[in-house]
């Protein structure tokens, strides 16, 4: 160390040790070529103190632990979703203690035709140890095959002040919403096949509910469809409107009696009232037929008369 105006000085640069300890930085003194002003050259400056230290504790570095979820609706929780339905992404986020207290964000990335309610980027809480964040995330108007969200936290270390980044990901996958349509038709005899019936006859009439979507309906939950005829025809309890609870892909058999008088044009209707749920959205399917008819008109039956003369 060379000495200017009776002052040295040198720096040294230190790399942290890998583990977390107290290590000690010593300095000594061990020879010196300087002469005491007042003396003769020979005679060496006297060292005190000839040695000094300084204490260093080495502290984990700076890191975040990121996880994030899909937390509702339910039935979004295995990450398939339905178009166009919203679902709430939860990222549970932790801070080591070599976190600094402040500037800290989250941000969050979609796949192309997911959009975010707000903000993609929440500021985080300062000096807490924990943090969680939410958003509202909605799915693509079509199906798409599985691909990520991204969740980044940005934080920076205290004592470097080096900025600290760590992701995750969830998969996604979007499958087109269940879709319900209500149809009919008239399933026997052959010959009411064409809508003309004939008074006091018996026929029956088929209901069918399917679903055109990819996503599927909640467990064994029904829908529920309304039935209404004309008037003068009646179900076999007396009754001219009912409602039946159908499944997903299935036909259910109701038997009718026409009128004991004829009939103009008149129309016998299904409509859906209440729709079973979406198994991603847990909510009611999107209905698209909601209203089926089969025309009927009500002829005179046929009868045969005989007359014996003698």
């Amino acid at each position: 160390v060379q000495l200017v105006n009776n002052q040295g000085s040198i720096v040294y640069n230190f790399n942290a040790s890998d583990t977390v300890d107290t290590d000690l930085i010593r300095a000594t003194i061990v020879d010196t070529a300087s002469s005491d002003i007042n003396n003769y050259d020979n005679i060496s400056v006297y060292k005190s103190p000839a040695a000094d230290s300084v204490s260093i504790l080495v502290n984990p570095a700076g890191a975040l632990a990121v996880s994030p979820s899909i937390t509702g609706p339910a039935g979004a929780i295995d990450g398939i979703v339905s178009s166009d339905q919203s679902f709430t992404v939860e990222t549970s986020i932790l801070f080591n203690p070599s976190i600094g207290d402040s500037l800290r964000t989250a941000e969050i990335s979609v796949p192309a035709d997911y959009s975010i309610q707000g903000s993609t980027v929440r500021s985080l809480p300062d000096t807490v140890s924990s943090a969680v964040v939410t958003w509202t995330v909605f799915a693509s108007e079509t199906a798409s095959p599985a691909s990520d969200i991204t969740i980044t936290v940005h934080a920076y270390e205290r004592n470097s002040g080096a900025p600290v980044q760590s992701s995750s990901q969830l998969s996604i996958e979007t499958v087109t919403k269940a879709s319900l349509v209500v149809s009919d038709s008239i399933y026997t005899p052959a010959g009411a096949y064409d809508g003309v019936l004939s008074t006091y006859q018996e026929f029956e009439w088929s209901i069918t509910l399917s679903n055109t979507g990819q996503a599927s309906l909640v467990g064994n939950d029904t829908t529920d469809v309304e039935l209404t005829l004309p008037e003068g025809y009646q179900f076999a309890d007396a009754s001219s409107q009912r409602t039946v609870k159908i499944t997903e892909g299935d036909s259910i058999l109701q038997r009718v009696y026409t009128d004991s008088v004829a009939h103009s044009l008149a129309s016998m209707t299904a409509e859906i009232t209440r729709a079973a749920n979406d198994i991603n959205t847990s909510a009611p399917s999107f209905i698209q037929t909601g209203q089926s008819g089969t025309s009927i008109t009500t002829v005179p039956r046929a009868e045969i008369s005989m007359n014996i003369t003698i």
